[in-house]
This record gives structure tokens, sequence and C-alpha cells, in this order.
């Protein structure tokens, strides 16, 4: 009894060990994938002009990359803020780790979305570089 007591300890010993293993290689994949979609984004957005963006000069979905510093954060809704460039206002969502406060100086990379109801740029940008 004892045995089999100790054998079944054992299995369900590493069966939990390979759980854990199978869980950090697809937390590892995952991490490694956004990576890499995170650095196609920075290679292929393009510098963002304010005054096409605003004239309705560029598509939905077009990737670009602004500078700026970080105006009004909103986070009761979605991840959100306002970012102020020597252009002009775009309205930044991102679900990025990147924790940003008002007057930091960032560097965002992300997708146009279109405007706000009062007209401010919409990027949605999972990647924000302090500047």
């Amino acid at each position: 009894m004892k045995k089999l007591l100790l054998f079944l300890f054992v299995v369900l010993f590493l069966t939990g060990c390979a759980e854990k293993r199978a869980t950090d290689d697809f937390v590892k994949k995952v991490d490694k994938e956004f990576a890499e979609q995170n650095n196609k984004l920075k290679k292929n957005a393009k510098p963002a002009d304010f005054a096409k963006v605003n004239g309705n000069e560029v598509e939905e979905g077009t990737e670009l990359y602004v500078e700026g510093n970080v105006k009004i954060i909103n986070d009761e809704e979605d991840p959100q803020f306002d970012l102020d460039t020597k252009d002009g206002v775009y309205r930044v969502k991102s679900y990025s780790s990147s924790a940003v406060q008002e007057g930091e100086r960032v560097k965002v990379y992300g997708t146009y979305e279109g405007k706000t109801d009062n007209g401010i740029p919409i990027l949605d940008a999972p990647v924000i570089e302090k500047q």
C-alpha cells in the first residue's frame, strides 16, 4: 500500500512539473511572437504626418509612429492618453506594459484607427518607448 501511495505521489508530482513546463514554454512562445510583431511594427511604421492624418489622407490601419509628451491619462474605460506633438494631439490607446506619466516624452508605434468624436486622431499603440 505504501508503495502504491508513493507511486501515485511521484506520478502526480511529475505531472505537475510537466504542466508547469508546458505553461512556461507556452508563455515564452507567446512572448516571442509579441516581440516579433512589435519589431515588425517598428520596422514598417512610417512617421505620422499630422496634417495628412488630420486631413483624412491616411488610411485606417496604416502603421505609424509619433513622438510627443503625455498630456492627459484616462484609464477609466480603455487605457489611453493624449500625446501632445509639435504638430497636434493624438489619442493613444495602449495595452502596453509600459506605464506612462503625464509630462513624459515618449515615442509610440501603432496603427491609425480613425478619429474620436472630437476629431482627434487615434493610434492603437502596442509599443511605447520612453525618450
